[in-house]
């Protein structure tokens, strides 16, 4: 979605709507966004610098920087989802978060919650197979720390694991939207494993083929 147009544009409202793309550069005289509850993997808010309220949780953010935006008071930054599988190598795990953090913002994650990070890298190293885990990284507003949530993608049960309970889930979560109830933006961020924003028989077999990997 491409705000550009209405530089004048102070308010924008836009949860709960699927959006992978919000381009809001050309609005300099937005003080109020709400883009919460979709699947954004990106937000520039660089050219915001009016901005007071910010409302971003629950998308797919790795980073924020909110260096341009002095006057942001209330704002809600957390959880991010981001779905990423861990691989074996070199004899132990690892989670590969660099195609995700820019070269330039690693140095700003500040913890991992499990498994020992290298910013040089961008990758997360664990002795075992790992589960779920969360980092929080820097916006550049003292305060004002995002966490991001790492999972591995069909992790529908949050057990840290990928296995028929999954599938289950799954089922159940088409279930409901057969009857009029959408999934949430976290189940979406779990259970989207074809990247189209939805929750459809293609990714429960998705999940089905990740099964048979592990068999």
């Amino acid at each position: 979605l491409d705000l550009s147009g209405n530089p004048s544009l102070q308010d924008f409202v836009g949860y709960g709507n699927r959006l992978t793309k919000l381009d809001v550069s050309g609005n300099p005289a937005l003080t109020r966004l709400s883009c919460d509850r979709n699947q954004l993997t990106e937000l520039d808010v660089s050219g915001n610098p009016k901005l007071e309220t910010l409302y971003c949780n629950d998308n797919r953010l790795s980073t924020l920087d909110l260096r341009a935006t002095p006057h942001l008071t209330d704002y809600l930054l957390s959880p991010q989802n981001l779905p990423v599988p861990a691989r074996q190598a070199d004899g132990r795990w690892e989670v590969d978060l660099s195609a995700y953090i820019p070269a330039d913002m690693r140095g700003q994650v500040l913890s991992v919650s499990a498994g020992s990070y290298d910013a040089a890298s961008g990758k997360v190293f664990f002795d075992a197979e790992p589960g779920a885990f969360q980092y929080t990284v820097a916006t550049g507003q003292e305060g004002k720390d995002m966490t991001v949530q790492v999972f591995s993608p069909g992790d529908l049960d949050k057990d840290g694991d990928v296995d028929i309970q999954d599938v289950m889930a799954a089922c159940r979560v088409l279930a409901r939207k057969n009857i009029g109830i959408d999934p949430d933006a976290d189940q979406i961020a779990r259970g989207d494993l074809t990247g189209d924003g939805y929750i459809r028989i293609e990714d429960i077999m998705a999940i089905c083929r990740l099964l048979a990997q592990k068999a």
